[in-house]
């Protein structure tokens, strides 16, 4: 394999690295943290770590896009979804990121859950999306509504 693969494995891993640090400090309101999905996260980048270790490649650059592949799933482990000044991450797809001009409303109101909110937010596609956001409903209802009223197209 050649240097690119290096290069190309080195930018995932510091993509990786960017994107939980700023899941972990720009979001200002947060689904609560699952067990079960680090858990899943963790297990499949030890799976992919173990495999890569056991294989007895000597590819430096093969095991470095393969470490880089255990860091995007552990990465995919520990990222929550939720609101903050610029972006809304509503869901760990593709599409999930999402600007708030691209709001066209957002419902707040309390869940059966009492520390959870249950937040609907609607695009100009009318595609709902619903998060449980840690957080109290005032205070989510009075943030979500000023940044749509600043950020309207």
């Amino acid at each position: 394999m050649s240097i690119n693969f290096l290069i190309m494995a080195l930018l995932i891993c510091l993509f990786d690295l960017v994107i939980l640090l700023l899941n972990y400090t720009k979001l200002k309101f947060r689904t609560p943290f699952t067990i079960w999905r680090a858990l899943a996260g963790i297990i499949i980048a030890l799976a992919i770590i173990l495999l890569t270790i056991n294989s007895g490649q000597t590819d430096f650059n093969r095991q470095m896009v393969m470490m880089a592949i255990a860091l995007t799933a552990l990465t995919w482990g520990l990222l929550r979804k939720g609101i903050g000044e610029k972006y809304v991450l509503v869901s760990l797809s593709v599409n999930g990121l999402m600007d708030w001009r691209n709001i066209r409303s957002i419902k707040v109101e309390s869940s059966t859950n009492s520390h959870l909110v249950k937040v609907t937010t609607t695009d100009f596609l009318k595609r709902s999306r619903i998060l449980k956001l840690q957080g109290e409903v005032e205070e989510i209802r009075t943030f979500a509504a000023n940044k749509i009223k600043q950020n309207q197209l």
